[in-house]
């Protein structure tokens, strides 16, 4: 199987991803804005303090995204070991 030319997925992103940037801040800024400053009577922000929430919000809640794939795969392999050392009848008592 061929591989994709890293060049060419690079010089694709690049246009891309400033106008992902600006969409993504806008959302941020015309939700808070618009819903926020409406129900809870809270000030209205600017894009860049949009920005700033959304990556606050991601540090805080979410993280960036970094170890969670590793996280899984040890805990699968560590769940196929466990099912693995059962015997017939334990499969069977852990499954009712």
């Amino acid at each position: 199987m061929k591989r994709p030319n890293r060049g060419r997925r690079i010089a694709l992103l690049l246009p891309v991803l400033p106008i992902a940037i600006f969409v993504i801040g806008w959302i941020t800024m015309q939700l808070w804005n618009n819903v926020l400053a409406q129900v809870i009577h809270v000030t209205t922000i600017t894009f860049w303090q949009g920005w700033g929430l959304l990556i606050l919000s991601r540090l805080l809640f979410g993280g960036f995204g970094g170890g969670r794939h590793q996280r899984n795969h040890y805990m699968r392999k560590r769940m196929q070991e466990r099912w693995a050392k059962m015997k017939a009848g334990d499969v069977k008592q852990e499954m009712e």
